[in-house]
Parts: C-alpha cells; sequence; structure tokens
C-alpha cells in the first residue's frame, strides 16, 4: 500500500467541520471509535518497529505513514471534544465521519496485513539463514545451540528426534539434543544412552579429545550404565587415535574391572595384544 493513497483519504478527515450539537450517545460512541483507532495506530507502531533494519524502506515509510495517522486522529479528537458531547444531533457531518472512520480502518488493515506479510518474509529468511549456518557448523564440526522450539516439550519424542538425527548424519544437531536431554534429564533412565550418543557424535567427526571428553563423563556419571563398557572400549579408541597407547590401554583395562561379564571381553584382549605392538615412534606415551 503508498502512503499517499492513505493521507489522501485522511486529509478528508479533519476538515469535517463538527458545527452543531450531538447526543451525548453519539459523541461517546464516536469517541470510543477514535480511542481504538487510535490504540491500534499504537499497535501498529510496536510492529513496525519490530521489523527493525530488515525492510528499511518498507520500514520508514510505513512508520511516516502511522506518525501522519496520529496526528489527524489527534486533531478529529480535538475537534470532537471542541464541540462538546452533550448536544443536539450532528446530523449529517456525524454520518460522514463515521463512513471515513470506517475508511481508515480498512487502510490501517491493509497496513496491519503488509506488516503481516513482511514478517513472514523476515521469518522465511530467518529460518534459510539458520539452516545455512547449521549446514556450515555440520561440515566444519561445530556445536551450535538450540532454540525452545528446536527441542519437543515430549521427553520421549525429544530422545526419538536426537536419534533420528544421529542416523540420518546430522552429528551437529544430533549431539545438541542428545546434550539437552542429559541437562534435563539427568536421572533418567536414557540419560546414559543419550550421554554415550554425545561421545559416539563427536568420535564419528573423529573430534578425537572431545570424544574422550565425553566419554568420560558417561564413565564418572553413569557408572551402572549397560553402555559403560562399550563407552570405555570407544574412548581407547579415541586415546589411541591421539596417540595416547598408555591411556588407551587403561580404558581397556576399565572394562574388565568395571564389566566382568561385558560381551567385549573378547575385543579387548584383542586390543590389549595390539598396543603391545603398536607401529614404531606412533605412542607419544606408554
Amino acid at each position: 500500500m503508498r502512503k499517499s493513497v492513505v493521507l489522501t483519504t485522511l486529509v478528508l478527515v479533519v476538515p469535517v467541520v463538527l458545527t452543531g450539537c450531538m447526543k451525548r450517545s453519539e459523541g461517546t460512541r464516536l469517541g470510543r471509535e477514535l480511542e481504538a483507532q487510535t490504540a491500534r495506530i499504537a499497535t501498529l507502531e510496536q510492529q513496525v518497529t519490530e521489523l527493525g533494519t530488515r525492510e528499511q524502506t518498507h520500514h520508514d515509510e510505513t512508520v511516516a505513514t502511522l506518525a501522519e495517522l496520529r496526528t489527524r486522529l489527534d486533531e478529529v479528537r480535538t475537534a470532537l471534544e471542541a464541540s462538546g458531547r452533550g448536544s443536539a444531533d450532528l446530523g449529517a457531518d456525524l454520518e460522514m465521519l463515521r463512513t471515513l472512520a470506517q475508511r481508515l480502518d480498512g487502510r490501517l488493515a491493509e497496513i496491519d496485513q503488509n506488516i503481516s506479510a513482511t514478517q513472514a518474509q523476515v521469518r522465511e529468511q530467518d529460518a534459510q539463514l539458520d539452516q545455512q549456518i547449521r549446514l556450515l557448523a555440520q561440515r566444519a564440526g561445530i556445536d551450535v545451540s538450540l532454540r525452545d522450539s528446536d527441542i519437543p516439550t515430549d521427553r520421549t519424542e525429544h530422545y526419538a528426534t536426537a536419534y533420528r538425527a544421529y542416523q540420518q548424519g546430522d552429528h551437529v544437531r544430533a549431539r545438541a539434543l542428545f546434550g539437552e536431554y542429559v541437562r534435563r534429564y539427568a536421572q533418567d533412565d536414557n540419560a546414559d544412552n543419550a550421554q554415550y550418543w554425545v561421545a559416539k557424535s563427536y568420535q564419528d567427526q573423529q573430534q578425537w579429545q572431545r570424544a574422550v571428553g565425553a566419554y568420560r563423563d558417561l564413565a564418572r556419571n553413569y557408572q551402572t550404565s549397560d553402555v559403560l563398557d562399550q563407552g570405555l572400549f570407544a574412548m581407547s579408541q579415541c586415546f589411541y587415535e591421539l596417540h595416547d597407547c598408555a591411556n588407551a590401554r587403561t580404558a581397556l583395562e576399565a572394562v574388565r574391572q568395571m564389566r566382568a561379564q561385558s560381551p567385549l571381553l573378547r575385543d579387548v584382549d584383542r586390543r590389549l595384544r595390539e598396543l603391545r605392538n603398536p607401529p614404531r615412534g606412533y605412542c607419544t606415551s606408554g
């Protein structure tokens, strides 16, 4: 909507001469109509402010239009007060003013619609930018924070959403969701599994040091977990990738001590034998 069209309509409002007298009920009703228009403009002004600088041209034009609207309504209100609200019928002038007020309401509705459309466009642009950021973060293995709207409120769905993201290879999102699950539901039966998948996602992206830290949190906070042996075994692999053979052996030995019946014991023995004779110069410790 063009500013000039709105103002052309508004220019007709003020010259309506409030001659004669009006009934108290008519004047009161008209006053309420004007107050409603003023309140609506205040709401629109707030919406426009929230648009910020994303649509600067549209923003500036709409702000100027609303300022003109407020000025015109103030003039009409002043004229209404000056005419007195407790006298005889205003007649045709009152009806004309009411008609113009309705036309003004239509113009405001157009502004309202334009603002809503702009806000929808801004939200879409934000979503696209957010997706691009997440894709870049995923490729770089950088963690990102989640918005509340990204996190299912239902606990079961939260975990399921995180696992789906992991299966789809979206390690950044999966890790963020699993990490938030651990923070929200630290005592839940699935919290240890969530911590395991946080560590595993780091390992999958070859972020060995971070994976070690996440597996260490699993061992520290969930010593009775049924995935602890898997976590310790995986931690050993991460230590090995860091050329830390001494701690790689320590993690494997911890599997024996903490999970004497682990189905991984055969693999543990195999890896311990391999670590006795690592490639020359590979290990920086042990």
